[in-house]
């Protein structure tokens, strides 16, 4: 019995288009998490700046894991009441600094409206009613966490998955490729 047979190569599977896509597609999450935080506090009067940091992980090898980090700005003043909010306070005794009284607006209990809830990615409209008060100090009851970053993370972590694994495909397709 005698036969015939043709030596079929492959393509040639080309890095560059896969790490192409994957990175493209990690600069777009990164934004969208970013726009995501920023929601947080669209109405604060002081909002922190939001940093974005993606590991550099374009080399020559494609990578098993990857980090992004997206949150308020360490540098930014306005990133400490970001953390008093997401992660909540006790309740604490406030006392002026430079003054002999602290001044603030206070209609008396339930006349604050809070601009954002626990466990809700969203800033609404929201502060003190009443009149001008002054007093030597003020026992703050503290205030429940409200978790953004926990949240996101968890939004964004499935999410980014999803995403990287749909990048990774048309990355794989660029190249002349079927992902199985």
């Amino acid at each position: 019995m005698t036969f015939k047979g043709e030596v079929i190569l492959p393509k040639e599977f080309r890095l560059p288009a896969v790490r192409r896509e994957m990175g493209a597609e990690l600069v777009k999450i990164t934004e969208d998490t970013r726009k995501d935080f920023e929601k947080t506090t669209s109405t604060w009067q002081h909002r922190p700046a939001m940093v974005t940091q993606r590991g550099n992980w374009l080399g020559l090898e494609l990578p098993s894991h990857f980090n992004v980090h997206v949150g308020p700005d360490p540098a930014d003043e306005n990133s400490r009441i970001y953390q008093f909010v997401d992660l909540g306070t006790r309740p604490h005794t406030i006392r002026p600094k430079r003054a002999r009284a602290l001044a603030f607006i206070w209609g008396g209990p339930g006349s604050y409206q809070p601009k954002t809830r626990p466990l809700f990615l969203t800033s609404t409209s929201g502060g003190p009613t009443g009149g001008l008060v002054f007093a030597r100090q003020v026992h703050h009851p503290g205030t429940q966490p409200r978790r953004f970053s926990q949240l996101l993370a968890w939004k964004w972590q499935a999410n980014t998955n999803v995403r990287m694994i749909a990048a990774t495909q048309r990355g794989v397709a660029a190249s002349g490729h079927k992902y199985p």
